[in-house]
């Protein structure tokens, strides 16, 4: 344990809560270090053996976690400012600590939920301890893993914000609050599938009535075209792409259709009304619910079409390159070969400009409130000192 501590100190993670991820797994690493020594070193030598092929599977698991997270942290700087934008616009940015990995499927680990679920936590009990704190203190630090059919293509960027779906459903308590924590193995039965499809529907709303129309036709091309591997938990395709179509209809409009009805063993959740509302109510309040927005639409394209970055809302230039791709590809490729560059490389290019217009964005804004909050410290300030000189003026 002491060679994978050194290793991560050593090595720094890229990302914006790349400092709590390193302590979160030194202390890991020395609070299952300190269990070991005071709990297990104490045990008699027949006790001792038995507690070991109960911890040593533990401590391998969690070791190879921490290296597959570290082996394949994503530094694509973009998609990280791309999450960083949708969690401030969903006042979340301080309340989410999260990582962005390389992965063979888009998925969310819970990293603190899902170490106390392992077995053999008896023989650990202050490591126990210190993740229920870190459990009641920040909820849990999430890791987000990116495919590479997804990374690659700027406009299937979308498809995270089923994953920080999922992560606002948790933090919002939307589905347990009405239907409790069912076991992976029993994913199938009626319990199950009410509990599993709910996050699933519920995470594809946030994500279609955050991002807009583009989800809906990113996750009809993932889902339906593409037909990307899907876990045993997960409604099937038509089953999510028909439940957007119906819930989210004034912003999918015109989009492709799923024109026959699931079976109705996906689709009659009896409560899932009551979760979407919850859903809904955390996007309005945010005022994060989608509304296109036709000038912005037309600047964003005239900048793309001029190989220019386009500083605004990422959903506005997301959208815009998805109605107008074609056009913008031709207007890059004459641009292209009038500097005698491959046009052949032209998506290249348009993804380049469209995570520039990312970065860009969220750095301007970045700047802005970190100069709104200079500017109200300084004003509190300047109040204190006048209080303090009319104290002292009054005491005089």
């Amino acid at each position: 344990m002491k060679t994978t501590k050194d290793r991560i100190s050593s090595r720094r993670i890229f990302g914006i809560w790349n400092k709590e991820a390193s302590e979160l797994f030194e202390q890991m690493l020395d609070s299952l270090s300190a269990d070991a020594r005071t709990r297990i070193a104490a045990l008699p030598p027949e006790a001792k053996q038995d507690a070991l092929q109960t911890v040593n599977p533990l401590l391998e698991d969690f070791l190879s976690l921490v290296d597959t997270v570290r082996n394949n942290i994503c530094e694509n700087s973009p998609v990280h400012e791309l999450i960083s934008y949708v969690l401030r616009d969903l006042n979340l940015s301080d309340k989410i600590r999260y990582l962005v990995c390389l992965g063979g499927s888009l998925s969310t680990f819970f990293l603190v939920k899902g170490w106390l679920k392992w077995a053999g936590w008896a023989l650990f009990p202050s490591t126990r301890e210190f993740l229920e704190k870190y459990q009641r203190l920040n909820t849990d630090f999430f890791v987000f893993f990116i495919p590479p059919v997804v990374l690659e293509d700027r406009a299937y960027w979308v498809a995270i914000g089923h994953e920080i779906g999922h992560v606002i459903e948790h933090l919002h308590s939307l589905v347990e609050s009405i239907y409790p924590e069912v076991r992976v193995e029993d994913s199938d039965t009626p319990e199950g599938m009410d509990y599993f499809h709910s996050r699933e529907y519920v995470s594809d709303y946030i994500a279609n009535g955050y991002f807009g129309p583009i989800y809906y036709d990113v996750a009809y091309e993932l889902l339906y075209v593409l037909k990307i591997r899907l876990y045993g938990t997960h409604p099937p395709y038509d089953a999510r792409l028909y439940f957007l179509q119906k819930e989210l209809e004034d912003v999918n409009v015109g989009r492709n259709k799923i024109q026959q009805p699931p079976s109705s063993q996906y689709t009659s959740i009896l409560k899932l009304g009551q979760i979407i509302s919850g859903a809904k109510n955390l996007l309005t309040t945010a005022s994060c619910y989608y509304s296109a927005n036709s000038d912005d639409a037309a600047s964003a394209v005239e900048n793309l079409k001029l190989g220019l970055p386009y500083i605004g809302a990422p959903r506005t230039v997301l959208n815009a390159y998805w109605e107008k791709r074609s056009e913008v590809l031709a207007a890059l490729s004459e641009i292209m070969k009038e500097r005698g560059r491959d046009p052949a490389q032209v998506q290249a290019l348009a993804g380049s400009i469209i995570g520039d217009s990312i970065r860009l964005t969220n750095m301007q804004r970045t700047f802005q409130v970190m100069k709104k909050e200079e500017e109200d410290r300084q004003k509190r300030e300047r109040e204190k000192e006048t209080k303090e000189r009319e104290e002292r003026k009054g005491r005089t």
